[in-house]
């Protein structure tokens, strides 16, 4: 009876490890015609050798980027001997198979498990990036991997990867293709500065991509390239011309889209609360933006450059517009600030000279250096009573306004507010004011008079030079000691005492 176990338990082995695909030997009985049950003891004579197949196989081995495998040459699509790569020194030790572009390639190990791309032979022009060396996988691409590799062309990044170092293509001036899996989410500073990148394709989603974190400018790949492809639902790469950014996110992070210069409409959802720094600086074909009231900041520099906007709409809601946010948007004829908004930062609309009206609301408390400088097709301009201070070349360069209406309540202009506002013919400026400073009306050539209140305690140097055509009304019996003496260097005419 234990014999007969025995037998037993060898045959039914067996039966149950008989084409098995992922077995190291895949070989076993098929189509036997004999029944075994625990309650019918039998002897290896009752098992016919006629049911008994086994599976042979080539000799060689047929092998992919990361299995390999021996083809049957029976009938059977079996594949014997599959298994992983075992890589020695980047070469499979069971078929021999290379490490894709290990030949030009050089890895560094990060830790016992994973390794990073270290660089490169000058000579590669085309590199694809294993997913393995030596059985670890390849997770970064490190710092200055690339760097200066001028022969470089085009380069494939594995899905394994998870973050691309500074500086890794910086001064690859010949690299006009390169392929991102959705598995980076950080690539860091100056990583593609001055490479001459054409075609990004991305092999992910919109959605992915805004969970990328980009260090600086010239991290993302765009800040040169030209033409951006996602894969579509039948997995072809699709130029992108237009963004949806998904409800699931709540930040477009800083420069998340910077230079998409082809991208000519974008849809931000009511989930977006922020819109990051430089986050769509330079999408110059961007004709239009609405700005959802979900979001409260727009950073510096979100829509620099956007040299083609001509409608912005910011819905109430955001609280502050960033320095240098519509800077040289030059198309931009008229925006309407939203009583949310409590300041306007440096350089906000700087250079944006087709720019003919703009809304202050009350909200609004200050006004930034430089925020609406050369806007030279602006012709006027209300400073409402909330604001307590124009600061320095405010209004620069706006040699189209003709009627700025300061309201009591702002108490200083800054250095240079008015300079070159050429067309510029009276002002009044309201009794809250108590410093006008240096430089503040310089170059007003067509500014007739001028009022200056007894509030005023302090007047900086040049204030109201080569302003040939004035005349200045004073309230104060002399000049006080916070003046400058060279408050009026061109001795225009000054009325004391003026009582109005």
């Amino acid at each position: 009876m234990k014999k007969q176990n025995i037998l037993f338990t060898f045959v039914l082995g067996l039966l149950l490890s008989s084409c098995n695909p992922y077995s190291p030997s895949s070989s076993g009985l098929t189509n036997s015609k004999t029944t075994i049950s625990n309650n019918s003891p039998m002897s290896i004579s009752q098992v016919s050798t006629s049911s008994v197949h086994v599976h042979t196989f080539d000799e060689t081995y047929i092998y992919d980027g990361y299995y390999h495998w021996k083809v049957a040459t029976c009938e059977h699509d079996e594949k014997g001997n599959y298994g992983l790569h075992n890589y020695v020194e980047g070469k499979c030790a069971d078929c021999g198979y290379v490490e894709a572009s290990n030949e030009y390639l050089s890895f560094e190990a990060i830790d016992e498990k994973t390794y990073g791309v270290k660089g490169c032979n000058k000579e590669a022009v085309e590199i694809t990036i294993p997913y393995f060396y030596e059985n670890k996988e390849i997770v970064v691409i490190l710092d200055k991997a690339f760097q200066f590799y001028k022969s470089l062309t085009t380069i494939e990044i594995p899905s394994s990867v998870t973050n691309i170092y500074e500086y890794a293509f910086c001064f690859c001036t010949s690299l006009t293709s390169i392929v991102i899996p959705s598995s980076v989410t950080s690539i860091g500073k100056d990583a593609f500065a001055n490479s001459s990148l054409d075609n990004v394709y991305y092999k992910g989603t919109i959605e992915d991509w805004c969970n990328i974190q980009f260090s600086d400018l010239y991290s993302s790949p765009m800040s040169s390239a030209l033409n951006f492809y996602i894969l579509d639902q039948n997995n072809l790469y699709q130029e992108i011309t237009k963004i949806e950014i998904p409800n699931t996110i709540t930040a477009i992070g800083d420069y998340q889209f910077r230079s998409f210069s082809k991208i000519t409409e974008i849809i931000i959802p009511n989930s977006v609360t922020s819109i990051g720094r430089s986050t769509f600086e330079y999408c110059t074909s961007l004709t239009r933006i609405v700005i959802p009231s979900s979001v409260t900041s727009i950073r510096s520099g979100a829509f620099y450059g956007c040299t083609n906007l001509t409608n912005v709409e910011i819905q109430n809601g955001v609280t502050s517009i960033g320095g240098w946010a519509f800077y040289y948007c030059r198309s931009l004829t008229s925006i309407v600030i939203p009583s949310s908004v409590t300041s306007i930062e440096n350089h906000t609309f700087f250079g944006c000279n087709s720019l003919t009206s703009i809304v202050i609301p009350n909200s609004l408390t200050s006004i930034g250096k430089y925020a609406f400088y050369e806007c030279r097709s602006l012709t006027s301009i209300i400073i409402p009573s909330s604001v307590r201070r124009i600061d320095a070349y405010a209004f620069s360069g706006c040699t189209n306004l003709t009627n700025a209406e300061i309201q009591n309540g702002v108490t200083s202009i800054g250095s240079y507010a008015f300079e070159t506002c050429t067309s510029l013919t009276s002002i009044v400026i309201p009794s809250s004011v108590t410093s006008i400073e240096e430089y503040a009306f310089k170059a007003c050539t067509s500014l007739t008079s001028i009022i200056i209140p007894s509030s005023v305690r302090q007047i900086g140097a040049y204030a109201f030079s080569d302003c040939d055509s004035l005349t200045i009304y004073c309230e104060v019996k002399w000049q006080t000691s916070g003046w400058n003496s060279n408050w009026n260097p061109d001795n225009r005419p000054v009325v004391w005492d003026y009582k109005g």
